[in-house]
């Protein structure tokens, strides 16, 4: 888990973004299309905030009904958030083990 921080109810003034990263040397699975289950976005949609979170999860790309989103190895994105003080959770779950994801599964033994 990592911290995430809104300011924004600092007479607004504050911001709510987060600069985050993809801590693992593999592909996380973002959404559903992606995952069912065990995605980043599903995962943390109580921390990431709504409007941006249904952004994320409806993107369409031509000729796919949604995006398969897949944040690579290193990959920094920003987040929205909703509370002041929150904890975004990176979970070993989220890992693609798919052989075009550029991680070995011994790696993360």
């Amino acid at each position: 888990s990592i911290n995430v921080i809104n300011n924004n109810g600092l007479n607004g003034v504050g911001r709510r973004w987060n600069l985050i990263s993809n801590p693992f040397p593999s592909y996380i699975n973002g959404n559903t299309a992606a995952e069912a289950v065990n995605n980043f976005m599903d995962v943390n949609s109580d921390v990431i905030d709504g409007s941006f979170l249904d952004w994320l999860k409806n993107m369409e790309i031509p000729y796919k009904a949604k995006a398969e989103i897949r944040f690579p190895r290193s990959h920094n994105f920003y987040v929205s958030v909703v509370l002041h003080y929150s904890k975004m959770d990176f979970l070993l779950c989220f890992v693609d083990l798919k052989p075009n994801s550029f991680q070995k599964a011994s790696l993360l033994l």
